[in-house]
């Protein structure tokens, strides 16, 4: 079976990736807040719940789902 690259990616930290820097996390979660007009709060702002694009869009659809 082939990985998709995609896939792994979205699941891996970008952090770690190298991607983003703290500073980084930070533009994202204020871009994500004005975007879907939600509230990250910063006990969210963890490897378990923010730490690749895949957990990133699940906490965004939770806090979507739950208006």
């Amino acid at each position: 079976m082939k990985t998709n690259i995609r896939e792994v990616i979205a699941q891996k930290s970008l952090v770690e990736l190298g991607y983003m820097d703290s500073f980084g996390v930070i533009d994202v979660v204020t871009y994500l807040e004005n975007k879907w007009r939600v509230k990250i709060e910063d006990s969210e702002i963890t490897n378990e719940k923010f730490g690749s694009i895949t957990k990133m869009a699940d906490l965004i659809f939770s806090k979507v789902g739950n208006k």
